[in-house]
């Protein structure tokens, strides 16, 4: 009986050893199985997609890129109307246009199952709102400015990391192209922002 426990013991230790190791599960692998798959840098994946917003899985990238637009084109068509600076009526204009049509490409990409968010998250929706609710004029124009320097910012970053690292080619692909429209959105953004 002793022996049978010490074996029983003898394959439970050796178990548990294989699975720290890496030799049965994959560290690495995406999360398939819920919060006890584990990344490269320790947390589980579902805790570092939430702790880490530019995460490059595709159903991250699909909502960041597609909140990145919504909130682009609102900002923009506010900004062509209450601006007083005629250059920051005109980047607002480009905001809407060029991110209405990066928008169009990131959907015409989507892999099946992947759903862009239908409407802004409670982040963007209150910058909008500082927005309508700013008086025209050159106040107007300087918060419009300080949301779009930050908001390339993180756009140039998530792009950039989507198309390294994202899983999906043909988003990939959108993401290699948003990537020098939208380093030239930021350096215009900076510009005007002085």
């Amino acid at each position: 009986m002793k022996v049978l426990s010490l074996a029983a013991a003898l394959t439970a230790a050796m178990t548990l050893a294989a699975c720290e190791d890496g030799g049965l599960f994959d560290r690495n692998a995406p999360n398939t199985t819920g919060p006890v798959s584990t990344g490269p840098m320790g947390g589980t994946h579902r805790q570092m997609a939430a702790a880490n917003p530019m995460s490059p899985t595709t159903t991250d990238y699909v909502g960041n890129a597609a909140t990145s637009d919504m909130y682009e084109i609102e900002a923009g068509r506010i900004a062509a109307q209450k601006a007083r600076d005629q250059r920051v009526k005109n980047f607002g204009q480009m905001m809407a246009s060029d991110h209405g049509n990066n928008s169009a490409k990131l959907k015409a990409a989507l892999p099946p199952g992947v759903t862009p968010p239908a409407r802004l998250d409670a982040e963007h929706d209150a910058k909008l709102t500082q927005l309508r609710n700013a008086p025209a004029g050159a106040g107007f124009d300087r918060l419009y400015m300080q949301q779009q320097v930050a908001a390339h910012e993180q756009a140039l970053a998530m792009h950039q990391n989507y198309a390294r690292n994202g899983d999906v080619a043909s988003l990939r692909e959108v993401a290699s192209g948003a990537v020098p429209v939208v380093e030239g959105h930021l350096r215009q953004a900076r510009s005007l922002a002085r």
